[in-house]
């Protein structure tokens, strides 16, 4: 019964004041709601498109060295199992091989064979290592090729 004894004039200034106040709430809450999305598409955007950079960039690199390694595989001659001249040449000259083996299925053990193994200088000891070329030549039986990058960084 309050209301009535309020004057017509405080009642629609009441609602004038009011209506404009709840419109600018709910279309601030609506902008804050939607900026917040936004900005969390334009972070997933910017890290997707960083992401298939790096992937673009990788695969290129792979393909690189697939390339070499391919022109270097070419030059294998299986009747003397070893690599033609050409072959050695161009391994010593890429910078991008380090280190290249082949291995071949004997057929009289049923096991694999090292009949090709090229090593420059800084990687001889990594290759050394019997665990690691165990792990190469897994990796090799179920992919067809064992790619590594040098863990001293060289």
């Amino acid at each position: 019964m309050r209301l009535n004894g309020i004057s017509l004039r405080y009642k629609i200034l009441a609602a004038l004041t009011l209506i404009p106040l709840v419109g600018l709430s709910f279309f601030l809450l609506l902008a804050v709601n939607i900026f917040e999305k936004d900005k969390i598409a334009y972070i997933f955007d910017s890290s997707l498109s960083v992401s298939k950079t790096r992937a673009a960039r990788v695969s290129s690199e792979v393909n690189s060295v697939l390339s070499i390694s391919q022109a270097v595989v070419l030059s294998y001659r299986a009747d003397t199992k070893n690599l033609a001249e050409a072959g050695q040449y161009y391994f010593e000259k890429e910078a991008k091989l380090e280190a290249f083996e082949i291995h071949a299925l004997n057929p009289l053990s049923g096991g694999y064979e090292t009949t090709v193994h090229l090593a420059k200088d800084n990687v001889k000891e990594a290759l050394g290592e019997q665990a690691l070329r165990n792990e190469l030549v897994m990796q090799a039986r179920e992919k067809g090729i064992a790619i590594r990058r040098n863990p001293s960084g060289m």
